[in-house]
């Protein structure tokens, strides 16, 4: 019997939920990549999965002293930060194709997707995507011919070339802390090319559009996280306390 109270207790704290609260603000995000919260500037990435009717949506931090980092170095130093997630690119295009995230954080892998082709003279001859594995605790989406990560931004002030107007343009968006005032516009440029500023925001925002290129409407992302300590300290006090109530049990027998 006490083995079972043993197990039971220990399931409660490995399996204990992750704490997430909404990210209202950058002050709200716990995840920080880069020279981190204390830096001089800041900008936050947002990744959303939707997966049929559910959406997920999370926020990491991005912090730098000097320089001008890119969307990409943003990219990057928040995979390398945070062990859970995994961003994959397209070998040939070195654009984003799958993202995967340990959301139940127990350390699982997963087997990354494969880009298919898209033939758009003759549709029948598309090479459809594969699909990454993924277990249920966990999330994945990746996508080339069948879907695609959308890149969105708010916040900047750098130039660029708009093959469209076939000449040099500024764009130009105020920065914010809140994210009541962001502003998401579709990126005119990949995240190679953009710019960040101090209070800017990035989105990749998983959509299966790809006649119309039209992504899912975007939700309030939470922060990514991980256990508090104070969480599993209050589980294990919670657990000597059970033992030492059973143990004076059975000793009062």
């Amino acid at each position: 019997m006490k083995k079972l109270i043993i197990a039971a207790a220990l399931g409660v704290i490995l399996n204990f939920p992750l704490h997430a609260g909404v990210v209202a603000e950058f002050e709200d995000i716990q995840i920080w990549a880069g020279d981190g919260a204390e830096a001089t500037n800041h900008s936050a990435l947002v990744l959303q999965w939707n997966i049929g009717s559910t959406h997920y949506s999370f926020a990491w931090g991005f912090g730098w002293n000097s320089g001008t980092p890119t969307g990409r170095d943003m990219l990057q130093a928040v995979d390398a930060a945070d062990t859970r997630l995994t961003i994959d690119y397209h070998s040939g295009q070195n654009a984003v194709f799958g993202i995967f995230y340990d959301l139940n954080n127990n350390g699982s892998s997963y087997a990354p997707g494969e880009p298919g082709a898209v033939d758009y003279l003759d549709p029948d001859n598309t090479i459809h995507d594969t699909p990454g594995l993924t277990e249920s605790g966990d999330i994945y989406q990746s996508g080339w011919a069948d879907g695609f990560w959308s890149y969105s931004i708010s916040g900047g002030n750098f130039e660029y070339y708009d093959f469209f107007a076939d000449d040099y343009t500024t764009y130009q968006s105020p920065g914010s802390t809140m994210y009541a005032e962001v502003a998401w516009e579709s990126a005119p440029v990949g995240d190679r090319e953009r710019e960040l500023m101090d209070g800017s925001w990035d989105l990749f925002n998983f959509s299966t559009d790809v006649i119309g290129y039209t992504s899912p409407s975007v939700i309030q992302p939470l922060t990514a996280s991980v256990p508090e300590p104070t969480t599993i300290c209050l589980s294990l006090l919670a657990l000597g306390s059970l033992l030492y109530a059973r143990g004076r049990r059975l000793h009062s027998r």
